[in-house]
């Protein structure tokens, strides 16, 4: 309803955010470990401004459904906004590589505002790269090298399996985590 209210009614659209989030926190107490709730929820909070639960439920959303390209992108939006631009470009690539597949022109959009961001950190001279990530990839990398000197069709179908499995835990993390978590 926040969003069929006239740009004049603040306060009304306020009290009917309020409403929602309510709402969407007495659900997620009911339905555990939804995607949808946890990003509604978290799209809630960041139309607020309540940056900490939106990151905070963000990152719930990625972890329940990391497939799903939305809460990558609004994270990576948010990322933007604060300055946080080395966690914006990770959950930006990750919403492009989600959204290429299906969504060719909310592809092109998400790469162009990546573009930008990744802009931004050069020049401010901000990393661009996790420096985990980065290590991470790099050994994959050299592990990937060594078991493909040895083929065979069992072997390939486990290094394509592990190859899976760690790319699903890369879209499940949300190494920005760590900015939202209260101390």
């Amino acid at each position: 309803k926040a969003f069929y209210l006239p740009k004049d009614k603040t306060t009304e659209r306020r009290d009917f955010l309020r409403k929602a989030v309510t709402s969407y926190e007495n659900a997620v107490q009911i339905v555990k470990n939804d995607y949808n709730m946890f990003y509604n929820l978290a799209l809630t909070y960041h139309i607020l401004g309540d940056y900490r639960k939106a990151g905070e439920y963000y990152c719930q959303a990625i972890n329940v459904g990391p497939m799903n390209y939305e809460a990558h992108y609004n994270l990576g939006l948010m990322l933007k906004h604060l300055h946080q631009e080395t966690y914006a470009i990770d959950e930006l690539e990750k919403a492009a590589v989600l959204a290429s597949s299906s969504y060719k022109g909310n592809s092109q959009y998400i790469f162009d505002i990546l573009s930008a961001v990744s802009m931004d950190a050069l020049q401010k001279g901000v990393p661009a790269k996790l420096a985990e990530q980065d290590k991470e990839k790099d050994d994959n990398k050299d592990d990937n090298k060594t078991k493909s000197k040895n083929k065979n069709s069992d072997e390939d179908l486990k290094v394509e399996e592990e190859n899976l499995t760690t790319l699903m835990e890369n879209f499940k993390k949300c190494n920005s985590k760590i900015l939202f978590e209260s101390n």
